[in-house]
């Protein structure tokens, strides 16, 4: 059951956010130097470079470019399972950066396109990224983002790369221009963000923060558009108040979907004179379920992916299970499953 609390009663107790620029504009650094008992999730190999810095305080560090290695991380730093040596711990976990996740996931679904593809007898070349391709890329990385955001972890960073916006000549429709910058990631993150940085250094080698997304109060001493020549730490830190209670339940979205599908499916009554599947469908279809998980159909808590699992057999014209069709459907998920030769784990 929700609780519901008056406003007087909510403080602020953690942040959400984004450091974006170009590299060597001080994202990585500027999360160690000034926040809080740092567990930094390198993804791009540099987090070993800030190790010795005398401005830099002890940090924890772990190298994964898994994205399901990384909400079980969260995951576990929520439940309070890993600390410092000295006992201390974690209040800030930074994703560094969330723009070589983003990557690997577009290449993963490309394989997966560029498979079914050649399973109808075209070429790679003329494969094409369907909505659900689509879907599937994001999908861990939404994951992610609700875990972050119901975690009771303080500070949750991600670092994203810069990457030019283009749009299309309304008088050349063959020709595009460049109308700005924004995050290497996937679309619509800094919606998720409660404050985010363009980090850059000006033409004169000036370093400068300029805020480009704010939630709240605090974009009163923050607003969106303020370029800022030094960091705001404290600014930032005295926003939440060292606070270290609890933020709200976590809600995983498609764990809240496959509860409300079964609270509705349960519901509708069968039609008078509509056939009804055996009782062994049921034992055969957890039998499916578990088979299906042994392809890599597994969600980070080691139950099987069902709704990973229906999503590709519907785009691949399965609308339901039957017993009889098991080794097709089987087969139709290996053929979907792909794993990039030499891919960095």
């Amino acid at each position: 059951m929700t609780t519901i609390l008056s406003s007087r009663q909510v403080q602020p107790r953690h942040l959400k956010l984004l450091f974006w620029g170009d590299t060597g504009t001080r994202k990585t650094e500027s999360i160690l130097r000034y926040f809080p008992n740092v567990l930094l999730i390198d993804t791009e190999g540099n987090g070993e470079q800030c190790v010795g810095i005398p401005e830099i305080p002890e940090f924890l560090l772990a190298r994964t470019k898994d994205v399901n290695e990384i909400i079980q991380i969260v995951d576990q730093v929520a439940a309070g399972k890993h600390r410092f040596p000295d006992g201390r711990p974690i209040l800030t976990v930074a994703i560094d950066s969330i723009s070589v996740l983003w990557s690997i996931r577009k290449d993963t679904r490309a394989l997966v396109a560029e498979q079914r593809s050649q399973r109808w007898g075209k070429s790679a070349e003329e494969a094409t990224l369907t909505q659900l391709d689509w879907s599937m890329a994001k999908r861990p990385l939404l994951r992610l983002n609700t875990r972050l955001a119901n975690c009771p972890i303080k500070y949750m960073i991600y670092t994203a790369r810069l990457q030019d916006k283009y749009a299309e000549d309304p008088r050349q429709k063959d020709r595009i221009f460049k109308v700005g910058e924004a995050p290497d990631a996937l679309k619509g993150l800094e919606y998720d963000m409660n404050l985010s940085f363009r980090m850059r250094n000006t033409p004169e080698g000036v370093w400068e923060c300029q805020v480009t997304k704010v939630q709240g109060a605090l974009g009163q001493e923050l607003p969106s558009g303020k370029v800022l020549r030094s960091f705001p730490a404290e600014t930032i830190l005295g926003y939440t108040g060292h606070l270290s209670g609890a933020g709200g339940g976590v809600q995983d979205e498609t764990q809240l979907a496959e509860l409300d599908a079964q609270r509705e499916l349960s519901a509708e009554a069968p039609r008078a004179g509509a056939r009804t599947q055996p009782r062994s469908t049921a034992r055969e279809l957890d039998e499916f379920y578990a088979q299906a998980q042994s392809l890599g159909y597994q969600t980070p808590d080691g139950a099987p992916d069902r709704a990973r699992i229906r999503e590709v057999l519907r785009s691949n014209g399965y609308q339901s299970f039957s017993p009889a069709e098991a080794p097709q459907l089987l087969e139709t998920l290996r053929q979907a499953t792909t794993t990039r030769p030499g891919e960095a784990s």
